[in-house]
């Protein structure tokens, strides 16, 4: 076993070992900060469940979209070229390939992206955000936005900020533990 995967598992280890301690808050009704592990993660939970589902209420009531179809749109957005292999965006958006799939014919259909398939494997196909696809984008962006303004405006800057950055190393930390999970497998 190389340094690299060495440095991998431990890494996994010690992500395991701080999940491993925050489950035993959750699980053990004697820990003294039992109580205050379940209400922030149910108050956690309540405020995704709820963002979620206002956001993609917006998406749909205004833009026709769904709020997997947006977050395609996005990836694609940020693409090289615009462009990505369907199976790309799958494991992007960490969905199945037919999920991805099943959302596509929208987009095609309301002009939003192009399909192509490889004409040397069939299996292959292509997705690339269209000027259209590019300005549902835009009008997502607004209608998400000001609802966002509106849910966030009793806060601080400075509070927005310590959430924008808690969020991202949230996600970082996702990010870097499945990459870890996934090196160890290989």
């Amino acid at each position: 076993m190389n340094d690299f995967s060495q440095s991998r598992i431990c890494e996994v280890f010690m992500i395991a070992t701080e999940l491993d301690q925050e489950r035993r808050k959750l699980e053990d009704v004697n820990h003294p900060q039992h109580v205050a592990a379940v209400e922030g993660l149910s108050d956690y939970l309540t405020i995704m469940n709820l963002l979620y589902k206002s956001i993609s209420r917006i998406l749909e009531g205004d833009c026709s979209l769904t709020t997997l179809q947006y977050r395609m749109l996005l990836r694609l957005l940020s693409a090289p070229r615009q462009t990505m292999r369907s199976t790309d965006l799958a494991a992007n958006l960490h969905v199945g390939v037919s999920t991805v799939s099943a959302a596509v014919p929208h987009l095609v259909d309301e002009g939003l992206v192009t399909r192509a398939e490889d004409p040397d494997d069939m299996r292959v196909v292509s997705l690339a955000l269209t000027r259209k696809g590019s300005s549902a984008i835009e009008r997502a962006d607004y209608h998400v936005g000001q609802f966002l303004q509106n849910y966030w405006k009793n806060l601080t800057p400075e509070q927005l900020e310590a959430l924008r950055v808690l969020v991202q190393d949230v996600r970082t930390a996702a990010d870097r533990a499945e990459a870890a999970l996934e090196e160890i497998a290989l």
